[in-house]
């Protein structure tokens, strides 16, 4: 990754148990990054889209593992809270798109596919 201001805006985070850079042979910063459970589910077709423009970005999976009969348990659900102080956004859930370039955070599907949407240029390819 570059040094640039891009970089440092949600570039990492230690909750995820999966981090995934898909770059296309371009080893610039990755301006967006989606961040979903480690299962196919909704997070699925949104790469799908960063895959088919050959958009590079980041993909952060959050493991869930299953505690007996006390439940379930992912180090996202403790992350969660700080995300939500940090980023302003209290209404965080997954899936979730970080726009790196404009320094904004998109969470609810159908709004990442119409960011992405715009993003990647589809609107352009009918």
């Amino acid at each position: 990754m570059s040094g640039d201001a891009t970089a440092t805006f949600f570039a990492a985070t230690k909750a995820a148990g999966t981090t995934v850079e898909v770059d296309f042979g371009d080893k610039t910063t990755a301006k967006h990054a989606i961040g979903y459970w480690s299962i196919r589910g909704l997070g699925a077709p949104l790469a799908m889209m960063m895959c088919a423009s050959k958009t590079p970005f980041t993909l952060f999976l959050y493991d869930i593992v299953e505690k007996g009969e006390a439940g379930w348990n992912s180090d996202y659900f403790s992350a969660k809270g700080e995300y939500m102080k940090e980023y302003k956004l209290p209404l965080w859930n997954l899936p979730f798109c970080v726009d790196r370039e404009n320094k904004e955070i998109i969470v609810q599907t159908n709004a990442i596919f119409a960011h992405l949407g715009r993003a990647c240029v589809f609107n352009q390819l009918v």
